[in-house]
C-alpha cells in the first residue's frame, strides 16, 4: 500500500489526513495516538481520513519538518498487528565511501547508484547515500544524497537515520578505518537498524576453513592451506601443476598471482600495472616474485581448477544471488568471466569479458563430450552453498558467488563477496530498465522492516517512558492494557525503582509498549530518561523499573566519565544496557549517602549524549567492579559493602568482589574433580618455605595474595646454589640477579608492598619461539543464569618474559586462530582439546560456587603445558576483558557487556 507525502499548512496541528480507503484498509480508529514512524524518528498524532480521490498523505507542517520528510515522497505505508506504531518507508540508507560521495557533490553519478535510486522510487523506498561524515546519531538524522526529481539533480538534505542499511562500503582511506569500524559496529548493535548483510566483507581463508567443516558442501571446495613459507607453494605445486595465490582480503582479482608449472619453469600471471604474465626457469626466481608480491599480507595458496573453456578461453562464474521480498535466496544471473587467451586470471576489471551463462549453455554443451551443469543445477549449488556461509556469518541478504566448472564438467566453489560489483553490463543486460539486482535488495529491505518485531517476556515487559498530558491526576500512570490488566488494584500501587517508590494510581491505553508518567516523576527520578526503553514488572501491585543496577567502581574513572572521557568498559556497558532495558549508574566511594538512602550516580543521558550525575536510589543488583582500588581506600570502600549487603532486597552479581589467592587455593584443593590442575603452592611464613619449594622446582612465582593483573607477580629461578635470578613486570620487565635467598624476599615485599603472599611452583608452560602463552577465559551467566564460556583468548608473552601481562605487549589471539597456525610439527587435535578445556572451565566455575557462593562472571586464567595438559592459574571476580577486545568479533563482545546485565534482571525476578 502507497501513499504520497503532502506538507499541510496547519502548523500546530498533530492531525494527520489519510484516504479513507487507506484510513479503513489499516484498520486506524479516530481519537487514538498512533506513532508515525519514518526511519528512526518518530512523532505522535491522531489520524483523520479524507474523502479526495488521491494518494496524499497530508502531515502538519511541524511533525512533516520533525519526521525530516520531503514532498511527494511516494512511499510504502503499513502498520505492526498491534497497530500502534504507523510505518512509512522503508527508509534504506545506502553506506559508501568519501570517495564517492564527492562524485555525488559533482554531479558525477555512477550507473549503479542511478539505478539504485530508481528501484527505490519503484519500490516505495526512501533510499539515500551517505558516508562516515554525514551522521548525527544523537539526533537520529543523516545527511544524505537523494535524487529530486522537482529539480532534475542530486541534492543533499537532512534525512531520517534509517531502517536499514546496505552497506557498500570499499576502499576507504587508511585514516578513516578507524572511524569505519566504530560506524560499523553501531550499525550492527542498533535496537532498530537491519542490516542487508550482517558481516562487513567474507575474507577468503575464513570462508573455507568454516565450510570445509560441513560435507554436503567441502566436495565443492578446491584444496586451499595457508601461504607460510615458499616450501608450501612447491608442495601444492607438485600436486596440482597449477594453483593461485590469494590476499585474505583481496578483490577484483589485483592481489591473486597464478603459478603453473612447464616444461623447464613456471609460467606467473598477475596484476602489475596491467595483466603480466612471466616465465621463470627457477625455483629461486619464483620465490623472489611472491616474496615482492605477498610483502606482509596473509595470502592463501588454492589449487588451480582445471577450468572449462570457450573459444579456447579459460572461464569461470559469477552468481549474483540475493534475497526477496520472502526473506528467501534468488538468483538474479550467472555470468561467464572469460579470461583473456593464454591467461588464468578471469575478472573482468583487470581485463576479462563477461558473457550470460544462457546464451553459451548449448554452445559449451556442443564443444564438450560430458554433461555441462544446467543454469538451474548452479543456482540451487550456489544457494546450497550460501546458506552454510550464513550458517557461520550471520543473516546475509546479497552475495557474489564465485563458481568454477572443470573440464570434467565439476563444479567447484571459489570464494564469496558480500559487497559484489552489480552493475548492468552493455550488450547483455537491459540498461534503460531497472534490473532485478537493483530490486531484489529494496524488496529484502521491506522484508527486514514489515515483519513483526519483538515480544514480551516472561514475567517482565519492555516498555517506554513517556510524560503524560496534562490532564488528569497528578500521580496518573497509564499502562498499556494487556499490562494494566495484570493489577489486582490499580488505584493502590506504588510506582518502584531500587529502594525508591511513589504512590499512584493507574489507568490504561491503548499502546502497546509506552507507559505515560507524571511530569513530577522526571522531575523526582531525575535519571529516568524520557523515551528510553525499560523492564518492568508487577510485583505485588508494585509497578517495579528497573532493575536498578550500581557498577561500583573506582573514583579516578568516575572521574573521567564526569570529564566526557569514558574508557571501553563503560562505553559497552552502556550499549548493552540498550537492549537489557535496565536502569544502570555508575559510583564510587564518595558517592554514597546512606542517611539520606541515595547514591549520587553517573550515567549517560541518551537524548542529550553526555554524562551527568543524579541522586540515585540504593539498587536492586550490586554490579561490584572494584570500588576503592587504593590501599588507604579499602577500609571504606568494605565498609560500603558491608552496608550495601545489609539491605534485605539487595542482589549482588558476584558473592566476592576479590579472592584471597592462598584462601583461593586451600578451598580449591579440597575438590578432587578440580585438584589435579592446581601447581603447587606453599604460604610464605619463613625463609625455609621457599627452600622447600626450591626443592620441588627450580622455577617459582612469588605472588601477592591481592594482587591482580600481572601486577604483584615476581618470577624466581635458582641458577646455581647461592644464585638466584628474579624477573617482574612494572612498566618493562624487569630482571636481576641475588646471591642471597633472603635478598629476594625483601625485594619481593619492597617492590609490591606485600606481606602476605604464597609462593607457587612455576608451570613449564606452552611456548612459541621462547614467548610463554597462557589464555584467560571469560564465563559468565545469561538471561536464563545458565554458564556461558564466552571466550578464552590467547596470550602471548614477550621473548623470556616472566608473564605474559598485555600491560607489557603482548600479541592476543582467538583461540581457534592460534591453534590452527602452530607449526605442523605439533600435533594436537584442536576440537577435542577445546572440549575439554570447556569441561575445565565448567568444573572450576561449579568448584568456585561451592566454595563461595553464587557468580554472575569469573576470569579464570589457565595454561597449558608442552604435553597439553591444562593448569588453573588463578580466578577473578572482576576479570578485565581486553585480551578479549584485542582478539574476538564484535558479536562475542557485545554478548560479554549484555551477560552481565541479562543475569542482574534474572536474580531481581526481571526475567526475560
Amino acid at each position: 500500500m502507497r501513499i504520497k507525502v503532502k506538507k499541510s499548512h496547519n502548523k500546530r496541528s498533530n492531525k494527520v489526513y489519510l484516504p479513507e480507503k487507506i484510513v479503513y484498509s489499516l484498520g486506524l480508529e479516530k481519537g487514538i495516538f498512533y506513532n508515525i514512524c519514518v526511519g528512526q524518528l518518530h512523532e505522535q498524532v491522531f489520524i483523520e481520513g479524507h474523502k479526495e480521490d488521491t494518494e496524499y498523505m497530508y502531515v502538519p507542517n511541524e511533525i512533516f519538518h520533525n519526521l525530516l520528510l520531503l514532498s511527494n515522497l511516494h512511499l510504502n505505508i503499513w502498520v505492526e498487528e498491534e497497530k500502534t506504531n504507523i510505518y512509512l518507508g522503508p527508509v534504506v540508507g545506502v553506506f559508501v565511501n568519501t570517495k564517492y560521495m564527492k562524485y555525488i557533490s559533482k554531479g558525477e553519478i555512477p550507473f549503479s547508484l542511478q539505478k539504485h535510486m530508481e528501484a527505490g522510487m519503484q519500490e516505495g523506498c526512501l533510499l539515500y547515500y551517505f558516508s562516515i561524515n554525514d551522521i548525527k546519531w544523537f539526533e537520529n538524522k543523516v545527511k544524505g544524497y537523494i535524487y529530486a526529481p522537482k529539480w532534475g539533480k542530486w541534492l543533499d538534505y537532512w534525512l531520517p537515520l534509517s531502517n536499514v542499511i546496505y552497506d557498500r562500503g570499499v576502499g576507504f582511506q587508511r585514516e578513516e578505518k578507524p572511524l569505519v569500524k566504530h560506524i560499523r559496529n553501531q550499525f550492527t548493535t542498533h535496537p532498530a537498524m537491519k542490516l542487508i548483510n550482517n558481516c562487513d566483507f567474507l575474507g577468503k581463508w575464513k570462508v573455507h576453513k568454516l565450510l570445509y567443516k560441513y560435507n554436503e558442501v567441502k566436495q565443492y571446495l578446491p584444496h586451499t592451506i595457508t601461504y607460510k613459507t615458499f616450501d608450501k607453494v612447491i608442495y601444492m605445486l607438485e600436486k596440482y601443476q597449477h594453483v593461485f595465490l590469494k590476499s585474505f582480503y583481496g578483490s577484483r582479482g589485483i592481489e591473486v598471482m597464478s603459478i603453473e608449472k612447464s616444461d623447464g619453469g613456471f609460467i606467473l600471471n598477475f596484476y602489475n600495472k596491467g595483466l603480466q604474465k612471466i616465465f621463470i626457469n627457477n625455483e629461486s626466481g619464483v620465490k623472489s616474485h611472491i616474496d615482492s608480491f605477498v610483502g606482509d599480507k596473509p595470502f592463501i595458496i588454492q589449487q588451480g581448477i582445471p577450468l572449462i573453456k570457450l573459444n579456447s578461453k579459460k572461464m569461470d562464474l559469477r552468481v549474483l544471488i540475493q534475497k526477496n521480498d520472502k526473506g528467501k535466496w534468488k538468483a538474479d544471473y550467472c555470468q561467464i568471466r572469460l579470461a583473456q587467451e593464454n591467461y588464468s586470471i578471469t575478472n573482468e576489471n583487470i581485463g576479462g569479458r563477461v558473457v550470460n551463462y544462457r546464451d553459451y549453455y548449448d554452445l559449451l554443451n556442443r564443444l564438450n563430450n560430458y554433461a555441462i551443469p544446467t543454469e538451474q543445477e548452479i543456482y540451487n549449488k550456489t544457494i546450497k552453498i550460501a546458506t552454510y556461509i550464513e550458517k557461520e556469518f550471520g543473516t546475509l541478504g546479497e552475495l557474489g558467488m564465485d563458481m568454477a566448472i572443470d573440464d570434467q564438467g565439476g563444479l567447484w566453489f571459489i570464494e564469496a563477496n558480500s559487497k559484489p560489483d552489480k552493475d548492468p553490463v552493455p550488450g547483455i543486460d537491459d540498461t534503460e530498465e531497472v534490473g532485478s539486482q537493483f530490486i531484489h535488495v529494496l524488496k529484502y529491505a521491506k522484508f527486514l522492516t514489515c515483519k513483526k518485531n519483538g515480544t514480551l517476556t516472561k514475567n517482565a515487559w519492555s516498555i517506554t517512558l513517556r510524560q503524560a498530558m496534562d490532564k488528569g491526576n497528578a500521580t496518573d500512570i497509564t499502562l498499556p492494557k494487556h499490562i494494566y490488566e495484570k493489577l489486582e488494584d490499580s488505584s493502590n500501587i506504588s510506582f518502584k525503582a531500587g529502594s525508591m517508590s511513589l504512590n499512584v494510581s493507574c489507568i490504561a491505553n491503548e499502546t502497546k509498549e509506552i507507559a505515560y508518567i507524571p511530569k513530577q516523576f522526571f522531575k523526582k527520578m531525575t535519571w529516568l530518561q524520557e523515551g528510553s526503553k525499560y523492564s518492568l514488572r508487577i510485583n505485588e501491585n508494585q509497578l517495579c523499573i528497573g532493575p536498578v543496577i550500581g557498577v561500583f567502581i573506582s573514583s579516578g574513572v568516575i572521574r573521567k566519565l564526569r570529564k566526557q572521557n569514558p574508557i571501553f568498559r563503560q562505553l559497552k556497558l552502556i550499549e548493552a544496557n540498550k537492549k537489557a532495558g535496565t536502569v544502570l549508574y555508575f559510583f564510587s566511594l564518595h558517592d554514597v549517602d546512606f542517611i539520606r538512602h541515595k547514591i549520587l550516580g553517573t550515567y549517560f543521558n541518551t537524548e542529550k549524549r553526555y554524562w551527568e550525575t543524579s541522586q540515585f536510589p540504593l539498587p536492586d543488583v550490586l554490579y561490584d567492579r572494584g570500588g576503592g582500588v587504593l590501599p588507604q581506600q579499602q577500609a571504606k570502600s568494605d565498609f560500603i559493602r558491608e552496608q550495601l549487603e545489609k539491605s534485605n532486597s539487595l542482589k549482588k552479581l558476584n558473592t566476592r568482589h576479590t579472592f584471597d589467592k592462598w584462601d583461593l587455593h586451600q578451598k580449591l584443593t579440597r575438590y578432587k574433580e578440580i585438584s589435579n590442575f592446581i601447581p603447587k603452592t606453599m604460604f610464605y611464613r619463613r625463609y625455609k618455605d621457599l627452600r622447600e619449594m626450591f626443592k620441588i622446582s627450580n622455577a617459582l612465582y612469588m605472588k601477592d595474595c591481592y594482587g591482580n593483573n600481572g601486577k604483584g607477580v615476581m618470577q624466581v629461578i635458582k641458577l646455581s646454589k647461592d644464585k638466584y635470578k628474579y624477573s617482574y613486570i612494572s612498566d618493562r620487565i624487569v630482571e636481576s640477579t641475588v646471591s642471597d635467598i633472603k635478598e629476594l624476599v625483601k625485594i619481593f615485599e619492597q617492590q609490591f608492598d606485600s606481606k602476605k603472599f604464597i609462593i607457587q611452583e612455576a608451570i613449564n608452560v606452552l611456548k612459541i619461539l621462547d614467548c610463554p602463552v597462557d589464555m584467560r577465559a571469560t564465563v559468565q551467566k545469561n538471561r536464563e543464569g545458565k554458564l556461558d564460556i564466552t571466550s578464552y583468548p590467547v596470550r602471548v608473552g614477550k621473548r623470556n618474559a616472566p608473564l605474559t601481562s598485555t600491560r607489557t605487549g603482548s600479541k592476543v589471539h582467538r583461540f581457534e586462530d592460534f591453534f590452527e597456525k602452530l607449526p605442523s610439527e605439533i600435533n594436537i587435535d584442536i576440537f577435542q582439546l577445546k572440549n575439554k578445556i570447556d569441561a575445565f572451565l565448567l568444573t572450576t566455575y561449579e568448584c568456585m560456587e561451592n566454595a563461595y557462593g553464587d557468580f554472575g562472571e569469573l576470569g579464570i586464567d589457565f595454561a597449558l603445558d608442552h604435553n597439553f595438559n591444562i593448569w588453573l592459574i588463578e580466578c577473578n571476580a572482576k576479570p578485565g576483558y581486553n585480551s578479549l577486545y584485542k582478539s574476538y568479533d564484535k558479536d562475542v563482545i557485545k554478548r560479554v557487556f549484555l551477560n552481565p546485565l541479562q543475569y542482574a534482571k534474572y536474580i531481581s525476578d526481571f526475567k526475560g
